[in-house]
């Protein structure tokens, strides 16, 4: 893991909101996706169908979620949409799913 891989993960763990996947339990980093921001990620006809908000999880680089996981957060259950590695130097550092 390198020092960046390192302070993203230790930032997400002490900032973020906890939340249960289909692998385990995690953190994330939440924001809300407008309609034109999730269509950057998602195809129009995708974007269109999902249930409103949409939601931008951020995650440690060794996040073990997929497409199609399940996840529990905050009373909600969301599906992954997407996901978006975050790189520097080719290195993954951090990934953005896109949930609804």
């Amino acid at each position: 893991m390198t020092a960046l891989q390192r302070r993203f993960k230790s930032v997400i763990q002490r900032l973020g909101d906890s939340y249960i996947g289909t692998h385990g339990a995690g953190f994330a980093l939440t924001g809300i996706l407008s309609v034109g921001q999730a269509k950057l990620y998602l195809d129009d006809t995708t974007a269109a169908a999902l249930n409103r908000p949409i939601r931008a999880f951020y995650v440690s680089h060794d996040d073990p979620a997929v497409v199609a996981d399940s996840i529990t957060w905050a009373g909600l259950t969301l599906a992954v949409k997407k996901i978006i590695e975050l790189r520097f130097q080719s290195a993954v550092i951090a990934k953005m799913l896109v949930v609804a």
